[in-house]
């Protein structure tokens, strides 16, 4: 799969708000070295709280959540945990 159609958001919080605000898709976020959570675009765990920089760790944004999971597996070898609220 390519890139392509992966869009990454890191030390970027005004371009990463306006992206997600006017495109609706799925958020793959960074937990730890070689951990990832898969969320759906709108889901509230993916604001901020405090003054947190969100895309201080990256963020890849793609419409289709399979884009994504094929990324991980490249990345990571595993899948990514799937957000249980969101998914």
């Amino acid at each position: 799969m390519s890139d392509d159609r992966i869009r990454l958001f890191e030390n970027d919080d005004v371009a990463y708000q306006e992206w997600v605000d006017s495109n609706w898709g799925y958020m793959l976020i960074q937990r730890g070295p070689g951990e990832y959570m898969l969320h759906m675009s709108e889901c509230s765990h993916l604001g901020g709280f405090g003054e947190v920089q969100l895309t201080a760790k990256p963020r890849r944004w793609a419409p289709l959540k399979y884009d994504l999971i094929d990324w991980c597996r490249g990345a990571t070898g595993a899948e990514p945990l799937e957000c249980t609220t969101c998914q």
